[in-house]
């Protein structure tokens, strides 16, 4: 700058400050107890918030001049001494709007990104005790509070000990003076201008000293310039901050440590009345700056609501949320109104927006550690923002598939088994059609993100939807079946691995999954396959490929793990038992057929010792009509003409089987005994039947009529074999039938006679013994 031209704009400021220094006195003339208000505004600055935030106001003033001069970077050194607190910086220089805020409060200009330079909180340099010089290249000023008072009281003929502030009027000083710090002689001849706060109070020192050690690196965040930070106490080696953008990455240093950062940014546009009303000169602006930093690796921390600095408010979200926030006297928390309401609905856009950027090659799922966490009580002040995220979250494309792709959690399933390393093996397993379905492993990678997710299935269904629904186990490894032995092999490794430790991940019993190849090139589940050895598998059984079952590896698997049978004689009793289960539970005709078919491929002394233990009720038998039903339900004979088809078995299968089944099962009439239930239909349209002899019988007895049948005891009851066929069978076949029903009521009662006769006898020899 021109001396000359440097010299006209001290003249014209200096002016400014004079004629702001009488207007001041003017005004405590025509109102006095003005004096006593500023005073008492004074007072209030010390008591607060603002009374130990002398470094933060200076910090941030140096920042606001730099931004202020829109320079692409920036210098700012902060120096303490035992009677000095001093604060260099690059910049703009002080002019006329500056002048004014500093001699009023609450009237510091809010332009873009600034924090609010020489605001109410530059008062707070009252609580160090002394004097306060400010020299800028474009002018100087002097706070001296007890000058300041004293000229104001002999204004006003108040008493010497009468309120009256102490930085309402200020001394023109010289910024070219041979005294000045900007001097070329002056450890600050590099800087644009520089605040020099005397220090009074002795206990000042060792609390500033620890706020120099403990200032966050993070402010630099939210700078637009590349500004260094220099903090120093004397007789200490200087903390050096700085910040520089690295592949997109905010990257701060303390000297010591780096922490790499995504910075997200917006500008919003506060519309709402009731916000703007809400909101005070402090957050006032026409265009809020708001910004979301996410820390890149390391360890997750509880995320914070900044206003430039840190507030002790917790915001439930990751990473730093800063914002001109409304806040307490004590600028230390967020209070509820419609102005904070409002930025946190644009943050919470901010954020959702935002989300799928955090991720990258190396953790495909960095999204979900952002994802918020859940209020200790309904009552937080960060619960608008919470609730706001999780409605835009529960739909949005934030998590991404195996391959990384971002989708909505509608469309994900989650894993079987929910562990990072597992999920990872599964991955490289699994079919194109499967990662495109499935959450990405990395999503996984912490207790905190499982916790993330499970709330999320929370919030989804506090919102009526359904999302990130969990795979059972079947569907799960069907996903990474493989008719390629290669990989089939590496299938059957990662599978056994769990069935290992199969209660751990929650298989209680061998998935059903088809990931065994066949020797027909084909898939089969643990039951249905077999290892067979130069012959063909049982009916509804299928035979393990020859390339599985030669890997000594894999047979262990297959047979110790998957319990698959080896074909043996010793193993036919299972075969036999699994090909009734499933007949039983299927009820299909091929799989009656499949039994009967390894009935009669069984070895003989193998079929025999599985006959002598059968419950012959599980069996069907095929009818002439092709229907499989029970042997209580049939008539063997060797002409089925006119018989019921659904109740005469069919001739070809009788000669199918009688080599193989006991001749007992296929005697003319059922020869088994059965229970009947008492709600069952036939039974009690048997005791319909029953019913007027019963009621004849009683008439007899007791000269009345019972208005209900006999209650039972038991809920199932004896019946002979073949009662059911009485009223389905051809009068001759019925009348031979209910022949031998009678004879076997009267056995079934002299055999009870006879029990009684034993029990009593036996009961009479132990009271004489």
């Amino acid at each position: 700058m021109d001396v000359r031209n440097q010299e006209s704009d001290l003249k014209q400021l200096a002016e400014f400050v004079h004629e702001e220094c009488q207007k001041r006195l003017k005004a405590y003339e025509a109102q006095p107890r003005d004096a006593a208000e500023h005073f008492e505004t004074e007072n209030e600055v010390l008591s607060g918030g603002y009374a130990y935030r002398q470094l933060y106001e200076l910090v941030q003033n140096a920042a606001d001049a730099i931004l202020e001069a829109a320079e692409p970077q920036g210098r700012i050194h902060v120096r303490l001494s035992h009677n000095r607190l001093e604060a260099a910086n690059t910049g703009a220089a002080l002019d006329e709007p500056g002048i004014v805020a500093l001699l009023n409060a609450r009237s510091s200009p809010k332009r873009g990104n600034q924090i609010g330079r020489f605001g109410i909180g530059f008062k707070s340099l009252l609580k160090l005790g002394g004097r306060v010089d400010l020299t800028s290249r474009s002018v100087g000023l002097r706070f001296d509070p007890e000058a300041c008072r004293d000229r104001i009281r002999r204004h006003l003929g108040l008493a010497k000990d009468a309120p009256a502030p102490g930085m309402r009027l200020a001394e023109v000083l010289d910024p070219a003076a041979e005294s000045s710090p900007l001097s070329e002689a002056s450890r600050w001849n590099w800087a644009t201008t520089v605040v020099s706060a005397e220090i009074a109070d002795e206990t000042a020192f060792e609390r500033l000293s620890q706020e120099i050690a403990d200032f966050p690196a993070e402010f630099l965040l939210f700078l637009p310039s590349a500004i260094s930070l220099e903090l120093e106490v004397e007789g200490a080696a200087p903390r050096l901050l700085t910040k520089r953008i690295e592949d997109g990455l905010a990257v701060v240093s303390d000297g010591t440590n780096e922490a790499r950062w995504k910075v997200f940014e917006a500008s919003v546009k506060v519309d709402s009345p009731a916000a703007r009303s809400d909101a005070t000169h402090i957050q006032a602006r026409e265009q809020v700056p708001l910004s979301w930093a996410v820390p890149v690796g390391g360890r997750e921390q509880a995320g914070r609501f900044w206003a430039f600095f840190p507030t002790e408010t917790q915001s439930r979200t990751s990473g730093i949320l800063n914002a001109p926030w409304k806040l307490n006297s004590d600028r230390t928390n967020l209070i509820r109104g419609p102005w904070n309401e409002a930025i946190m609905q644009a943050a919470a856009d901010l954020i959702s927006g935002s989300l799928t950027a955090l991720s990258t090659p190396e953790d495909c799922g960095a999204a979900v550690s952002a994802f918020p966490r859940q209020p200790e009580r309904q009552d937080e002040i960060a619960v608008p923002l919470i609730r706001s995220l999780w409605d835009q979250i529960v739909s949005s494309e934030v998590l991404a598939d195996v391959n990384g792709i971002p989708r909505s959690p509608s469309q994900l399933l989650r894993h079987f088994v929910e562990d990072t390393e597992i999920c990872r093996s599964w991955a490289d397993l699994a079919s194109a059609d499967a990662r495109d379905r499935y959450l990405h492993p990395d999503c996984y990678s912490s207790e905190a993100r499982v916790s993330r997710l499970n709330a999320l299935v929370t919030e989804a269904k506090r919102r009526d939807m359904q999302v990130l629904a969990k795979s059972p186990a079947n569907k799960w490894l069907d996903c990474i079946a493989h008719t390629d032995l290669a990989m089939a092999r590496r299938t059957l490794a990662f599978t056994g691995n769990l069935l290992r430790e199969k209660f751990k991940y929650g298989l209680f019993s061998v998935p059903e999954a088809c990931l065994i190849p066949t020797a027909d090139g084909g898939l089969a589940a643990p039951s249905e396959a077999v290892i067979v050895s130069g012959s063909a598998p049982p009916a509804g059984f299928l035979a393990v490929a020859e390339g599985l079952v030669s890997d000594k590896e894999a047979r262990d698997i297959l047979v110790n793990l998957m319990d698959v049978t080896e074909l043996a004689s010793a193993s036919w009793s299972d075969i036999l038992e699994a090909s009734l289960t499933t007949a039983e539970d299927s009820n299909r005709p091929e799989d009656w057929e499949n039994f009967w078919y390894n009935i009669a491929s069984a070895p003989q002394e193998a079929r025999q010792e599985y006959i002598d233990e059968l419950d012959l009720e599980r069996t069907k038998f095929r009818a002439v009509s092709g229907m499989w039903t029970s042997r209580s339900l049939l008539i063997v004979r060797e002409s089925p003409s006119g018989f019921p088809e659904d109740h005469v078995m069919d001739p070809q299968f009788r000669q199918q089987i009688e080599t193989t089944v006991p001749s007992g099962w296929l005697s003319e009439f059922p020869g088994i005994e059965e229970s009947a239930d008492r709600d069952d239909p036939d039974f009690k349209d048997y005791l319909r039947l029953l019913s007027p002899g019963f009621d004849e019988i009683c008439r007899e007895h007791s000269g009345s009529t019972p208005r209900y049948l006999p209650k039972f005891s038991s809920y199932s009851i004896r019946m002979p074999s073949g009662w059911r066929l009485l009223p389905v069978l051809p009068t001759a076949s019925s009348a031979q039938l209910s022949r031998m029903l009678v004879g076997a009521i009267a056995q079934f009662a002299e055999n009870a006679s006879i029990s009684e006769a034993c029990a009593a006898t036996m009961g009479g020899a132990s009271g004489a013994t």
